[in-house]
């Protein structure tokens, strides 16, 4: 059981150091010619644009192969969609989103790894899940059952 707590613990850490180091890794590219903070606004308003198109294509899958009632199908789901979200540039208004996503999906990974299930991780992995993308008009119908 200790070891299981501190595996739960590790990947946990683990996931939003990456989290974190994806979120102050987004850079800021400056034009040379013009105004720099105009180009910081064109770049931020683009890379919003690209999550905003990005992230609900990963859920749409997600959802759909998360339907599927198999759990090592649910598995594969659950990393596949956290390893595309981990891949992607998040806009600091999207921060939030983003990091209650991955520590979402960390628990829902986490409840898959043990067999028997862990219940327990499930259930907060779903609520975690669905309390991140509820009030994001553009994610809200993207809901875990």
């Amino acid at each position: 059981m200790n070891k299981r707590i501190i595996y739960i613990f590790t990947l946990s850490g683990v996931s939003a150091f990456v989290v974190l180091l994806t979120v102050l890794s987004v850079v800021t590219i400056k034009n040379s010619k013009g105004n720099p903070s105009v180009t910081k606004k064109v770049n931020s308003v683009v890379l919003t644009q690209s999550y905003e198109k990005e992230v609900p294509s990963a859920l749409s899958a997600f959802t759909a192969a998360y339907a599927n009632t198999d759990s090592v199908s649910r598995k594969i789901a659950i990393e596949a969609v956290k390893t595309k979200l981990l891949t992607l540039r998040v806009p600091a208004t999207y921060k939030d989103l983003h990091l209650g996503l991955i520590l979402a999906l960390t628990h829902l990974e986490g409840g898959y790894t043990v067999n028997p299930a862990n219940t327990e991780e499930i259930k907060t992995g779903t609520l975690m899940f669905n309390e991140a993308v509820r009030p994001i008009a553009w994610l809200s119908s993207l809901q875990l059952p």
